[in-house]
């Protein structure tokens, strides 16, 4: 069972430190539609470059992600 943790507190803040090989999805809204179980490949400032599946990646918001903890 794996839940997900949004990063409450962190907006427009570059504090929120991913790694790579974590788990994480975005909800749906006006960012698109709702990804889920993606992997970070790596993070520069505010985003990070997430793969959402083969040949499916792009650069998110740190922000619009929420971490999957296990």
């Amino acid at each position: 069972m794996s839940i997900s943790i949004p990063f409450f507190g962190k907006i427009g803040s570059d504090d929120v430190k991913l790694q790579p090989n974590m788990r994480v999805n975005r909800a749906g809204g006006l960012v698109g539609p709702e990804q889920v179980d993606g992997i970070v490949m790596y993070q520069v400032g505010g985003r990070a470059k997430v793969c959402w599946g083969p040949g499916n990646s792009r650069m998110e918001k740190v922000t619009d992600l929420t971490l999957i903890v296990e």
